[in-house]
């Protein structure tokens, strides 16, 4: 049985366990860990986690993938504090919206033996624009999920992710981390530069 810890559970974090326990015929354990544990045993009483786990290392050390779902501020403290609790042959992957910085820190700090991938779900687009920040099982469902992998990083580590990101119902693409961030930057920049020349118009 694959075994799978959610490091974080907000919005991402709880709607990827709703969307992988909503599939009957596969065998993943999920453990949850978040900062407020609360917020884990809720997701557990949701049946979000098989198991909310207020220790991280215990909620590491038997991980076959351990998903960093926390906020990019908060991104290489968690990967510090979870590499080196992650075993040999595990993967790191997280959910930010800059990648090329995530790969250094990973690089930097993840010991041989361990992979990571860095990631980024785009959002089911029916949710896209409801305000609502509720966890959802469809959260990702019909929508696209970015994989961006180190150059070190092995095909098979980026073989599994892209495995969940499909379970969870998205597609996932790869790209490399430069043109990732490139349209990022894009993405988030563009839209508030066009509002404030409409303003300035008016």
């Amino acid at each position: 049985m694959l075994t799978l810890t959610l490091i974080g559970l907000g919005r991402l974090g709880t709607s990827l366990g709703f969307a992988l326990k909503r599939k009957k015929d596969i065998e993943v354990r999920i453990i949850g860990h978040d900062l407020i544990f609360e917020n884990a045993k809720q997701a557990e009483k949701q049946g979000a986690v098989d198991k909310a786990e207020w220790n991280l290392p215990a909620s590491c050390e038997e991980a076959d993938i351990i998903f960093l779902c926390v906020p990019l501020s908060a991104l290489r403290e968690v990967i510090e504090q979870v590499a080196p609790l992650a075993k040999e042959g595990a993967v790191i992957a997280d959910v930010s919206p800059l990648k090329a910085r995530a790969l250094e820190w990973a690089s930097e700090l993840i010991p041989g033996g361990r992979h990571y991938v860095s990631t980024y779900p785009a959002l089911n687009p029916s949710y896209l624009y409801d305000g609502d920040s509720t966890p959802r099982a469809d959260l990702f469902e019909s929508s696209v999920w970015a994989l961006v992998a180190g150059v070190d990083t092995s095909p098979e580590a980026v073989k599994l992710i892209g495995g969940i990101t499909q379970l969870a119902g998205a597609i996932p693409f790869f790209i490399g981390a430069d043109e990732f961030d490139s349209l990022s930057s894009g993405m988030n920049t563009l839209p508030a530069l066009t509002a404030a020349s409409l303003m300035l118009t008016l």
